[in-house]
């Protein structure tokens, strides 16, 4: 069997989980072929290594452009590339894509199976009106299965008619590098004073982390402004983006206790994940984000608004953490309350039910061969 999957550019949390498939389907016999549609876009410029990739792949000429704040990519030979590849099942991300519907109707024609890959869920959908709804279900419809992180994608597709069958149904949480983020983290761990002490970050205070791109979607300002007079906890915001001058002045003029370390590299993030007693990730609008799987990865309590897709994949209510509306004020209130009411043996005990949940949930071997599992049914459609 030879699998292709369609993706928009080369993202870096991907990889990961790419490589891990291609290891399981060549343990099978089969192989991996990844098409991408290009190599950067708008907010997004990441610098990928795929020379020591396990998978092959190729990026395919276009056009790009951007309508109403959506990335957009037409590449007109994907037919023939898929004619060159050979597939017996496709996987196309973002339906949105005219690539992806391009791809969908080769293999309409050629009689190969096309799995719908798709994140989002109900509450982070940026468009919820009727006429939105039908165009969705348009662009969604005559795949002849799906991939999904989890409950919250399953809403998503059901929210906008789309029938889904268990038996077509590949559920593929997003995964992390454990080496890198439960490994290093545990050692990192030895340094957790040391880390802290160079934060200015006294002991008796909470340690809260936000890692996210500073763009309005994420919610970051309405998070911090309920921090406003609250004691007991510095709250540290790794990541750049449009709004980072903006929030900076917003947080000194209101003298709240955020600080924004602006961007940080991947060791950089490890010795705060290590540093921290919980994370934060307020997001207005986020399919199925994997920095809240590095973070119950790392052993970390959560604060994650309810508009995150894999929010209840990865937090379990007062038992690892708490969840908040961010359009509701006295939620997030709430929420910060009562995750500044728990003390450090509280915290201790929120960790490593946080540990607990990514070792049922997401791991990496046992995700792999689900995905490989699901290819091959759908292959056998043919």
């Amino acid at each position: 069997m030879r699998c292709v999957i369609i993706a928009r550019i080369p993202a870096p949390y991907r990889l990961h989980l790419y490589d891990a498939l291609a290891r399981e389907l060549a343990s099978r016999g089969h192989q991996l072929h990844v098409i991408y549609s290009g190599t950067s876009e708008y907010g997004r410029y990441w610098e990928v290594d795929l020379s020591k990739a396990h998978f092959t792949f190729e990026v395919l000429p276009g056009w790009y452009f951007r309508v109403g704040g959506v990335n957009l990519r037409v590449n007109r030979f994907v037919g023939a590339r898929l004619d060159a590849a050979a597939p017996d099942a496709v996987v196309v991300g973002n339906y949105l894509q005219p690539t992806s519907q391009m791809a969908k109707r080769w293999c309409h024609r050629r009689g190969v199976p096309s799995l719908l890959w798709h994140e989002s869920n109900p509450l982070s959908s940026r468009h919820r009106g009727v006429a939105s709804r039908l165009t969705r279900r348009l662009l969604m419809r005559g795949f002849d299965g799906v991939v999904v992180p989890g409950d919250g994608a399953l809403a998503s597709l059901r929210d906008a008619g789309i029938r889904v069958h268990e038996d077509r149904t590949i559920v593929v949480p997003n995964v992390i590098d454990e080496k890198r983020f439960v490994e290093s983290v545990k050692m990192t761990g030895s340094r957790r004073d040391e880390i802290r002490e160079s934060l200015a970050v006294s002991p008796d205070l909470q340690l809260w982390l936000m890692v996210c791109r500073l763009e309005r979607e994420k919610g970051v300002r309405g998070f911090i402004d309920e921090l406003k007079n609250v004691e007991g906890v510095v709250c540290l915001v790794a990541g750049t983006g449009s709004l980072y001058d903006a929030l900076i002045r917003a947080s000194r003029e209101a003298r709240l206790p955020v600080r924004f370390l602006g961007h940080k590299t991947e060791d950089e993030i490890v010795e705060l994940l290590a540093a921290a007693d919980c994370f934060v990730l307020p997001s207005i609008r986020d399919p199925s984000p994997l920095a809240a799987v590095e973070a119950v990865a790392a052993g970390l309590p959560l604060l994650m608004s309810t508009r995150v897709g894999n929010v209840w994949d990865v937090l379990i209510e007062g038992v690892n953490g708490h969840a908040f509306d961010p359009g509701n004020p006295s939620s997030v209130k709430h929420a910060i309350e009562a995750m500044l009411s728990h003390d450090h043996s509280d915290l201790f005990e929120m960790g490593c039910a946080s540990r607990e949940r990514h070792q049922e949930a997401f791991s990496t071997a046992m995700t792999a061969s689900r995905f490989a599992d699901g290819l091959e049914a759908i292959a056998n459609l043919r």
